[in-house]
């Protein structure tokens, strides 16, 4: 894991000349929280909820194989697959100071921007998907199952729709659900995504 002063990266790093060329699926998550009153930011719900149900991706990719550069082209079918670009790396980011004018993101794109290392060398133009996992822990309420709302861009329909049917059959068998909110609710809410909306040409 390679970290910047408020960005936290991991990837796995197989020789770059066999993923020079592959698309980077981000996945973000926040580590901190903010309160008026300091010692009451506990953070339990959010955004810790998040960064947990990630490193438990991270744990479930690992033992799949999935950090093998070949693991990504092997996908049971491709309709399990075509949610992201094909056969993508998945690299995910830990962000911290968020809640101060979005200081971890805009922090992790400027980094992305000149290929650092503290990004293991993955370029902006190398994401094609991003995937934030927010305030999940408020979805989790004993007694009753659990429902998690998927926030999506409006354009493209097709790669969104792609999304969420996958995250249903992942969900399959289990008591959660994933849902769109209301078409009254215009896209994405304000979160560390919003710092990859404002830039003036993105790859995503």
């Amino acid at each position: 894991e390679l970290s910047s002063s408020n960005a936290s990266t991991s990837s796995s790093r197989p020789d770059p000349a066999q993923t020079s060329n592959r698309p980077v699926v981000l996945v973000l998550a926040r580590m901190d929280s903010a309160s008026f009153f300091h010692d009451l930011a506990l953070g339990a719900d959010v955004p810790l909820s998040g960064l947990l149900v990630m490193l438990a991706a991270v744990d479930l990719l690992s033992e799949w194989g999935y950090t093998h550069p070949h693991d990504a082209h092997d996908a049971d079918s491709d309709e399990d697959a075509n949610w992201g670009p094909k056969g993508s790396r998945i690299a995910f980011a830990v962000l911290s100071g968020e809640d101060w004018g979005y200081m971890g993101s805009r922090h992790l794109i400027q980094d992305l921007e000149e290929g650092s290392d503290s990004v293991g060398g993955v370029r902006l133009d190398d994401v094609k998907t991003i995937v934030e996992l927010g305030e999940l822990g408020l979805a989790f309420t004993a007694g009753r199952k659990a429902q998690v709302y998927v926030h999506t861009e409006r354009t493209p329909e097709s790669e969104s729709v792609a999304l969420l049917n996958a995250l249903r059959k992942g969900a399959e068998g289990s008591d959660a659900s994933f849902e769109r909110p209301s078409a009254h609710v215009p896209g994405v809410p304000p979160s560390s995504y919003t710092s990859f909306l404002k830039l003036p040409k993105r790859t995503f």
